[in-house]
């Protein structure tokens, strides 16, 4: 029965052989390739917490680092396998990388494939009585707050980029003129295809870069950085590098005696939670002139790759 789905684009000549056969790019179904390489992932995972017993050469920390670059090469995986590019997952529906995207990821990965190797790490301890005993760990608050933070300003970022998705541009043709002469190899017919509503677009993924993380949104200011978006990736490169230096130092002990996560100072909270604010904050008031009259762009199609 042929698919309902858009058809698949096509894949770059630039990505590797042995990438295209890896991840099975070039085959009708590509999903059972991403369901073997994630089981593989997991038997490594758990391969490396057994090495953490008793006598074994591998501390728990080094069971940790293991797990934690499995699950970003399965994350890196799942973006080659969509869009053709290792940073996949970072990139929005406006094939721009994404801040909160890259935070809330990040966080993901950190503290997810902490949790998951104290667990394992405990359950082959010898002196740690049974599964539910070695899943017996404590996640303070304080680390519940932070990805609670982490979590609402994706959802409020969402929202406020969908309505100003909504809103059209006062004087579309000039502004994406003038947006036009501040992004090298940019033309004014490109910025007005690409974009959604005041908001600015790329027409592949292949163009979202690093940067897009750190300047603007809009039209008006696409092509300057947005302080409130350098200050949250300050905030949380420097948070994710303070727990992890933590975590990394808990984790050099015995894998019996680690029964809770460390938890996040006070001053760390309100850190990443001010961050978070002054980033809603800048996001929110809009700095395109819009046209309250004008009718909004029909959205592009979306191109969905097959199942």
């Amino acid at each position: 029965m042929p698919s309902s789905r858009a058809a698949r684009r096509p894949i770059p000549s630039e990505l590797p052989g042995w990438v295209v056969w890896l991840l099975g790019l070039n085959l009708p179904e590509t999903n059972k390739r991403l369901v073997w390489i994630t089981i593989l992932g997991s038997a490594i995972t758990v391969a490396a917490a057994a090495y953490t017993a008793p006598g074994r050469p591998l501390s728990v920390a080094g069971a940790w680092a293991i797990t934690m670059v499995t699950v970003a090469l399965v994350c890196a995986a799942m973006g080659l396998q969509r869009l053709y590019r290792v940073g996949g997952i970072l990139i929005s529906e406006r094939n721009v990388m994404s801040l909160t995207r890259f935070q809330i990821t990040a966080w993901t990965i950190m503290i997810g494939s902490a949790l998951l190797t104290i667990g394992m790490s405990r359950a082959f301890h010898p002196e740690v009585n049974g599964v539910t005993e070695a899943l017996d760990i404590v996640v303070p608050d304080e680390v519940w707050q932070l990805l609670g933070i982490a979590s609402g300003s994706t959802v409020l970022s969402t929202m406020i980029k969908r309505n100003k998705e909504s809103v059209e541009p006062a004087n579309s043709p000039d502004v994406a003129a003038r947006t036009a002469t501040m992004i090298q190899g940019e033309d004014a017919q490109a910025v007005e295809d690409n974009r959604r509503g005041i908001l600015y677009g790329n027409s592949d993924p292949r163009d979202a870069r690093f940067m897009d993380m750190l300047e603007g949104d809009e039209l008006a200011n696409a092509a300057f950085l947005d302080v409130g978006k350098v200050q949250m990736f300050f905030f949380t490169v420097m948070s994710l590098l303070m727990y992890g230096t933590v975590l990394w130092v808990m984790m050099q002990g015995d894998a019996g005696m680690i029964t809770q996560m460390p938890a996040l100072t006070p001053a760390m909270i309100k850190i990443v939670g001010i961050s978070h604010v002054a980033y809603l904050g800048t996001k929110f008031v809009p700095q395109t002139p819009t046209d309250a009259n004008a009718k909004p762009k029909p959205a592009p199609p979306a191109e969905n790759p097959e199942e």
